[in-house]
C-alpha cells in the first residue's frame, strides 16, 4: 500500500470511530416473545396447553412449538412436574384464538429464558403480566443469574430445587414482595431495569418464577398429597429485552480525532512544499 493510500484507509478508519462515538444510543431489541405463534396452545380444557414453548415444529398436540423465542423450565421448590405445570394459553379476556396467546406458571414453578448482552449496557426488560388465586405468601417474581446452565431433559425442563443454580442465587428484580398481585387484571408494560452485573455477558438467564414460601401447608392444599397448589398462576405476555449498544472508550474517540487531524496536517503540509 502505496502513502496515499494508507492515508485514505486511516481517514476512513478514523471517521469511522467518530461516526460510531457520535450516534445517538438507542436500544437495540435482544429478546423478543409474544407468544402467538404457538401452534397447540388451547388443545386442552378451558384453553391450556401444557409444557415449555419453543421455536420448533410441533411433534404432538402436547409439544408447545412456534414461539418466537426458546424457552426452558425450571422448578425452583416444591413437587409438581414442571412440563405439566408451565404452558401456553389463550389470553385472559378473550376467546380463543391462534395468535392470541400468553404463557402461565404455577406455583414453584418458572420459565427462564438465556440471551447474550455482550456489547450491551442499560439492559432493560419489559412485559405484561397477569396474577390469579394468589395467596399472601405466593409471589411472582423476575429475575436474573449469570452463567451456563445445561442438563435439560427432553421436555426442556430441569429440577433446580437441590441443584445450582437455586433460587436464591438469582438476582430478584423484585425484591422484597414480588410483583404485587394483579387479581385476573392484567398490568401492561411492566418495565425492569437490569443493573450492570447483567450487561456485557456472554450468557444471561432471564427468570419468572412463582414462588410461595407456604407451599406445603394444609390452607393451601388441603387434598392434595404433594402439598402443592397447582391452581394459582402467574401469567405472562408480550416479554422483550433490550440494551444500548456499549459506547466506543474517550480515549478511542481521541485516537479518532488526533488521527483525522494528523492526516489533515500532512496534506497542508504536502500542499505547502508543492507550492
Amino acid at each position: 500500500m502505496n502513502q496515499k493510500h494508507f492515508k485514505g484507509a486511516l481517514v476512513g478508519a478514523a471517521a469511522g470511530l467518530l461516526a460510531l462515538g457520535s450516534a445517538a444510543a438507542s436500544a437495540d431489541t435482544l429478546f423478543n416473545e409474544t407468544f402467538d405463534g404457538v401452534q397447540t396452545a388451547g388443545n386442552y380444557s378451558g384453553g391450556f396447553d401444557s409444557n415449555v414453548p419453543w421455536t420448533g415444529t410441533p411433534s404432538s398436540s402436547s409439544d408447545n412449538a412456534g414461539s418466537n423465542e426458546d424457552w426452558n423450565g425450571v422448578r425452583f421448590e416444591g413437587n409438581l412436574t414442571t412440563s405439566s405445570n408451565v404452558g401456553v394459553a389463550t389470553r385472559y379476556g378473550t376467546a380463543y384464538s391462534a395468535g392470541n396467546l400468553d404463557a402461565y406458571i404455577r406455583l414453584g414453578q418458572a420459565l427462564i429464558f438465556n440471551v447474550s448482552t455482550k456489547a450491551y449496557q442499560d439492559v432493560q426488560l419489559m412485559f405484561d403480566y397477569l396474577t390469579w388465586n394468589l395467596e399472601s405468601a405466593d409471589a411472582p417474581r423476575v429475575g436474573y443469574w449469570v452463567g451456563n446452565i445445561t442438563g435439560f431433559d427432553s421436555e426442556r425442563t430441569k429440577d433446580l430445587t437441590s441443584t445450582a443454580p437455586q433460587w436464591s442465587v438469582w438476582t430478584d428484580l423484585t425484591e422484597p414482595g414480588g410483583l404485587a398481585k394483579s387479581n385476573l387484571s392484567w398490568v401492561n408494560g411492566t418495565t425492569l431495569a437490569l443493573d450492570s452485573a447483567a450487561w456485557d455477558k456472554d450468557s444471561l438467564w432471564v427468570a419468572f418464577y412463582m414462588d410461595s414460601s407456604n407451599l406445603y401447608t394444609s390452607t393451601c392444599c388441603s387434598s392434595c398429597s404433594s402439598k402443592d397448589c397447582s391452581v394459582d398462576y402467574f401469567k405472562i405476555d408480550n416479554v422483550k429485552l433490550t440494551g444500548t449498544v456499549v459506547p466506543i472508550p474517550a480515549a478511542a474517540w481521541l485516537f479518532g480525532s488526533a488521527l483525522v487531524g494528523a492526516v489533515g496536517l500532512g496534506r497542508r503540509n504536502r500542499k505547502k512544499s508543492e507550492a
